[in-house]
């Protein structure tokens, strides 16, 4: 079962969008419940303008529950890494 899930703030969800996004949050709706009807991932991009590889992005991240709003694209730091960063900052300050 497909689910979409919004991310909202209590002031409510920001209307803003990524500039480079193929897709509003109304179109990932879309997008999830015409799959979710039993059309195929690769109809609907099609029809919608996308690539079937985004459009299975979206139905993937739906399954697994997670929310419909844009995610940074920003690398996580492994935890492993923040004492060696923290050591290799502190090198470079004291040169």
């Amino acid at each position: 079962m497909l689910r979409v899930i919004q991310a909202c703030s209590e002031g409510g969800c920001p209307m803003s969008q990524h500039p480079n996004a193929g897709i509003t949050s109304r179109g990932r709706e879309t997008l999830i419940s015409r799959v979710a009807g039993g059309e195929r991932v690769s109809d609907v991009a099609r029809q919608m303008g996308l690539s079937r590889q985004t459009a299975s992005k979206w139905v993937a991240r739906a399954r697994r529950g997670e929310p419909m709003s844009d995610r940074g694209s920003r690398p996580v730091t492994p935890v492993g890494n923040v004492q060696f960063l923290a050591h290799f900052d502190s090198g470079i300050a004291s040169r």
